[in-house]
């Protein structure tokens, strides 16, 4: 077994990249490109599909449940059907699931399985932390305003 934490960044982004592509298949999607974001506490890749743009979210494993998960997706899901709200919209597997549970080798840590969640991409210019505006603490409030709204 592979201690995964000892491996090169190099060497984990080869291994996400095999599960990324295994998992990506269980939304039927006709698949151009997938290209690595990064990695924080998920995996993240973009997908280009012929269907259109995506960000696939690899969970590893033991750093969040499947109930912890499904509450998020089903808060997002909630935000953007009862809103006006952009937020991240989770897309449904090919069996009508917003998740996939996938079993993998053990070149992934206890308990090698990985979750996977997909969203649509969504367009937008990422803004410097140290240049709000007055109108941009007006957004943001009106925005937090409205998630909590939401049920």
């Amino acid at each position: 077994m592979i201690d995964f934490k000892t491996l090169s960044l190099d060497e984990q982004k080869t291994i996400w990249m095999t599960v990324a592509h295994a998992v990506i298949e269980h939304w039927g999607l006709a698949v151009n490109d997938v290209s690595w974001l990064g990695y924080t506490n998920n995996a993240v890749f973009k997908v280009d599909a012929q269907q259109g743009g995506y960000v696939l979210r690899l969970h590893p494993p033991g750093r969040i449940d499947v109930p912890m998960l499904t509450s998020e997706l089903q808060w997002l899901h909630a935000i953007r059907h009862n809103t006006d709200l952009i937020a991240p919209f989770p897309d449904e597997t090919a069996d009508d699931g917003m998740l996939f549970a996938m079993g993998h080798s053990d070149d992934l840590p206890a308990p090698h399985t990985v979750f996977g969640t997909l969203f649509e991409h969504i367009d937008g210019q990422a803004k410097t932390s140290d240049a709000p505006t007055e109108d941009d603490m007006s957004r943001i409030g009106a925005y937090l305003a409205k998630l909590h709204t939401v049920g």
